[in-house]
C-alpha cells in the first residue's frame, strides 16, 4: 500500500537528499515511486531552476 503523500513532510525529503541520498533511496524509504518524488522535491522551482536540478541542458 502506497503512504500517503499529505502525511510525508516535504522538508524531511529535501534533508535526505542534501545528506547525499538518492532519489531512489527516498523513493523506497517512502514508499513512493520515484517520479513523484521528483515532482514533489522540484515542486515551487522555476523551469529554469528544475532543469537545473535534474541537469537537463536549456537551449535558448
Amino acid at each position: 500500500m502506497k503512504r500517503n503523500v499529505q502525511n510525508t513532510k516535504i522538508s524531511d525529503m529535501h534533508n535526505l537528499f542534501s545528506q547525499g541520498h538518492d532519489m531512489k533511496y527516498i523513493a523506497r524509504h517512502y514508499n513512493m515511486d520515484l517520479p513523484l518524488v521528483w515532482a514533489l522535491l522540484l515542486g515551487g522551482n522555476t523551469d529554469q531552476e528544475k532543469f537545473k536540478e535534474l541537469g537537463w541542458g536549456l537551449r535558448t
